[in-house]
């Protein structure tokens, strides 16, 4: 059995500000705008913005966390992040959790995401000339 996500679906009071926020900070050119929808993809993952009247309380929670595999991403995320909530004059976009391997950070609806660090698994180890005990093998 073969399963993959369709969409996600992120509830907003403001969709298009939370649009704004996402393109500037992941750099988004694709969207498909609809009366009260907005599509866009990030990576090959399909999101759609749809409008809510529930309270910011209700809409905080993700479910997902997003990767990257380069520490420098990390830091340009942070910088994209801090710097629109400062144009903005923001209070609710911002950094919450600055780790080695991972950030949060919560979106205009108050809504965390999480960006993890993920290592490039498809490197292997190499063998050591200096020792011929330390060679790997990989089956």
């Amino acid at each position: 059995m073969e399963v993959s996500f369709g969409s996600v679906y992120l509830y907003s009071k403001n969709p298009t500000g939370l649009f704004r926020f996402l393109s500037f900070l992941f750099d988004l050119e694709n969207v498909n705008k609809e009366a009260d929808t907005i599509d866009f993809s990030l990576g090959s993952t399909d999101f759609r913005i749809l409008p809510s009247g529930e309270s910011s309380q209700n809409l905080k929670l993700s479910f997902f966390c997003l990767n990257v595999f380069d520490s420098q991403q990390l830091t340009y995320l942070i910088q994209n992040i801090e710097f629109y909530a400062y144009k903005e004059g923001s209070k609710s976009i911002k950094v919450l959790v600055e780790a080695e391997n991972y950030i949060e950070f919560s979106d205009s609806d108050g809504r965390v995401w999480r960006v993890e660090l993920l290592h490039d698994s498809t490197t292997f180890p190499t063998k050591n000339n200096d020792s011929p005990t330390s060679d790997v093998r990989i089956c």
